[in-house]
């Protein structure tokens, strides 16, 4: 019998890629720094797509006034399309979080318009955001995994 170490090689955590807006984000992988994308999975929510009238259940209601006897429509304190893209940017962050403790990936790219970037920055707990190489502020979410890639660094 040899006293010789044998070396067995750990796979590494792949890089996650995550492209996504208020209404899908699709996570891709990459098992090296070069490797083409391959998608994983797709997230998506629904009720984004729908218009700010569809998604309240009922009319805000009526008020009157503090003085006089005027009476009118009150507004909704939130949009209700802005508070879906925020529950899905806490959504998202949640999920990220757990794959993230789970070790399934190492490195996250984060892809998406300005304003759910946004929205996802701010709600990504802290070891999340550790493993966050870069961000491309971008709507690619309909993009091929190619043209997704090619607008990513050479090496990831």
């Amino acid at each position: 019998m040899s006293d010789i170490p044998v070396r067995i090689p750990i796979p590494r955590a792949p890089v996650w890629i995550v492209v996504a807006d208020a209404s899908r984000a699709r996570v891709f992988t990459a098992l090296t720094g070069r490797s083409q994308l391959h998608e994983k999975e797709t997230l998506i929510e629904p009720r984004a797509r729908l218009k700010g009238q569809d998604l309240v259940s009922d009319d805000t209601g009526r008020t009157f006034d503090r003085a006089g006897t005027g009476r009118h429509g009150k507004e909704p304190v939130t949009d209700p399309r802005e508070a879906v893209e925020v529950e899905f940017a806490r959504e998202l962050a949640e999920h990220l979080r757990e794959a993230a403790q789970e070790g399934q990936f190492e490195k996250l790219y984060l892809v998406a318009p300005p304003s759910f970037l946004g929205e996802l920055r701010a709600v990504l707990p802290d070891a999340v955001r550790k493993l966050v190489a870069s961000e491309l502020s971008k709507d690619l979410t309909r993009q091929a995994p190619q043209q997704i890639r090619d607008a990513l660094p050479e090496i990831l």
